[in-house]
């Protein structure tokens, strides 16, 4: 009974403590008041909101040693459309320099939609939560492709920036694989009896 204990202790500790817990995915929003279009749908000082969900281990560093870039797919709604940009290599950056933040096109290295606030930026780099963070905002008047049509932005007031990561329980899987340990000890027990 005392080796059944033992052994259950030490695969609770093995797996709470075998690895360093990491975020499987980081989802960034970038929201604003805006005007423009989504696939041939006017709208005027609505709430768009910019989605990228991706891996935060593909964080980048874009150049100039204080730009970091994270791709992933990134998605836009506007009152009830939601689309996907097309572009394969759009996603979330940040330049710690310029002290921003936002959704941008890779291919084309125009900035959809940024976040300006120094302090908040001067040394992130898209591996972990922050925010909402909310400042002035800089958006690009260029039509992106969607899988849909077309996003065509014209002005932004104020955005806001937000990354939150998503990571496994170890709690859980700590629970699950106690359990089954006692599941087996049980079995044995009944086995032998």
């Amino acid at each position: 009974m005392k080796r059944s204990i033992l052994a259950l202790a030490a695969l609770a500790l093995l797996i709470c403590g075998a690895s360093a817990v990491h975020a499987d995915t980081i989802t960034i929003t970038e929201t604003a008041t805006m005007s423009g279009s989504l696939d041939g749908v006017s709208f005027t000082n609505a709430l768009v909101t910019f989605t990228v969900v991706a891996d935060p281990a593909n964080s980048s560093n874009g150049g100039a040693g204080t730009t970091f870039r994270l791709p992933g797919v990134t998605t836009v709604t506007v009152a009830g459309i939601t689309d996907t940009l097309s572009d394969a290599s759009t996603g979330a950056v940040v330049n710690q320099g310029s002290g921003l933040a936002g959704i941008s096109d890779f291919t084309t290295h125009i900035g959809l939609l940024f976040t300006i606030d120094p302090a908040a930026f001067d040394t992130y780099t898209l591996m972990s939560s922050i925010g909402p963070v909310s400042g002035n905002s800089e958006v690009s008047i260029f039509d992106f492709a969607t899988d849909n049509g077309s996003l065509d932005l014209s002005s932004a007031g104020q955005a806001t920036f937000t990354a939150v990561e998503t990571t496994p329980e170890p709690g859980t899987i700590a629970m699950f694989g106690i359990g089954l340990a006692g599941i087996l000890v049980l079995m044995k027990k009944k086995a032998l009896a």
